[in-house]
């Protein structure tokens, strides 16, 4: 074979190999849609769209998928085959840096990611990562709740806990909160091992197997000014403003305006009932 046949067979061998690669590219695969300007976006998960806010002060990095597509028979083969039960819809992430330049790495971190969580089945239980507390009808806001209830529920005798044997998780209590007329859970977590990362969380159902959330993630917060580790009868919760650093001054109020602009529309014309929307005729932006 000279030269020319084995340049030719490399590149049609490189050629079907990109072809294969490119059929395993599923339509909820799809890749992250970079946004470059602040303004109110959208993101389509299933039959539904996601309305978010990206504030004026641009963040470091801020995309969204193109589509998340959480259905079908395809869909539900490839889910067996990787175990894998979340899918990003949107996320941005602020740095801070001591001159105000990344010279010498940040000193802070703030971002925000919404991701659909997709129940597993008994049977894909059995796989690496799958916990067992992912059950219940998350279109009833109830079970969502105990749901989340069960998982945030870790009761440890602070008095015997020994920080080099025991990792630590601390969970404030599941509430219930309204944003744009929608019913959404809210809880606070942090851990003994990263004391100074504090993450917050916003939950809502979509269908019976699968549920929105939203995370939050600060660091380094200023724990020990409110008393960590917390007493039996404390919870990780923000520092009061005057205890706050001044970089997390600023993305408090860029997390508040992403999530007072959350909205989740059904299509035009749906009638099925959805529990968690306690008002009717929404207003509309116009999404980028």
């Amino acid at each position: 074979m000279n030269r020319a046949s084995v340049i030719i067979s490399v590149l049609a061998w490189l050629g079907m190999s990109s072809f294969v690669r490119a059929s395993e590219l599923l339509p909820w695969q799809t890749e992250n849609i970079d946004i470059p300007t602040p303004g109110v976006y959208s993101v389509e998960i299933d039959d539904r769209s996601l309305f978010f806010e990206v504030p004026t002060d641009s963040a470091a990095k801020v995309s969204r998928a193109s589509k998340v597509v959480t259905r079908g028979e395809k869909y539900d083969d490839w889910l067996k085959r990787n175990g894998e039960y979340q899918k990003g819809c949107f996320g941005m992430s602020w740095n801070s840096y001591w001159l105000g330049l990344p010279l010498f790495g940040s000193y802070a971190q703030f971002s925000i990611l919404a991701k659909v969580h997709i129940k597993s089945t008994p049977k894909q239980r059995n796989l690496p990562g799958i916990y067992d507390w992912d059950r219940g009808d998350f279109n009833k806001p109830i079970e969502l709740f105990e749901n989340l209830r069960r998982s945030t529920n870790y009761y440890v005798d602070k008095s015997k806990y020994d920080a080099s044997t025991h990792l630590l998780h601390f969970y404030s209590p599941v509430k219930e909160v309204l944003i744009n007329g929608r019913r959404w859970f809210h809880y606070y977590q942090n851990t003994s091992l990263y004391p100074e990362i504090l993450r917050e969380y916003y939950v809502t159902g979509l269908a019976p197997d699968r549920y929105l959330e939203i995370i939050i993630m600060q660091y380094p917060v200023p724990l020990k000014s409110i008393g960590y580790p917390y007493p039996a009868t404390g919870y990780p919760t923000y520092p009061t403003e005057d205890q706050m650093p001044a970089w997390m001054k600023r993305t408090h109020k860029y997390k508040e305006q992403v999530i007072n602009s959350i909205r989740i529309e059904k299509p035009a014309g749906s009638y099925e009932p959805d529990l968690y929307e306690i008002e009717a005729d929404l207003p509309t932006s116009a999404p980028r």
